[in-house]
């Protein structure tokens, strides 16, 4: 995935066409999130984030933004990071965006910083879409434990979920 990404990021380059720019950083910086790289992905979303400034595309800064707050609280600053993230994902819903997959990077700077009250008040608050019905009973489970208001047999009920959604989302 990697090599496809780099490969995109040349093209663009060579197209001089600072949308699919734009584009080929966005998924260098999602392989690079899945890679655990922080220090390119840091690098990359600077580069994103500079690209989109130069030509005016405000969604592309905010998700160079976003990518920053992730290195930010992955390098332990996750106050900072959080109230990034917590910026970015109220200005793509500003102009109709939903949160996604960024809310659940958002869940991880709460559990580091022991805010479960928020954190599931955001899960609750947030409309989501099916493909994420697995992930949020599993996220769930995981805050409701650890912030003690389940029982382990109540958390493993919410994982059994997860797992069985995923599965039959496997098998369609």
């Amino acid at each position: 995935a990697l090599e496809r990404c780099r490969e995109a990021l040349t093209l663009a380059r060579k197209l001089g066409r600072p949308f699919p720019l734009c584009s080929a950083y966005s998924g260098v910086c999602t392989v690079y999130r899945d890679r655990g790289e922080v220090a390119a992905l840091e690098e990359a979303a600077h580069e994103l984030r500079v690209l989109a400034d130069e030509h005016g595309f405000g969604l592309w800064r905010e998700e160079g933004t976003y990518w920053r707050a992730w290195c930010l609280v992955k390098k332990g600053s996750v106050e900072e990071g959080l109230n990034e993230v917590q910026r970015s994902l109220a200005a793509r819903r500003a102009v109709g965006l939903a949160g996604g997959g960024a809310l659940f990077d958002a869940f991880e700077a709460y559990r580091k910083l022991r805010r479960f009250d928020e954190a599931l008040a955001l899960l609750d608050q947030t409309t989501w879409s099916p493909r994420f019905s697995s992930p949020v009973r599993r996220v769930r489970g995981e805050l409701q434990l650890e912030a003690g208001r389940c029982s382990e047999r109540e958390a493993e009920d919410l994982f059994r979920d997860a797992i069985q959604i995923a599965r039959s989302e496997e098998a369609r």
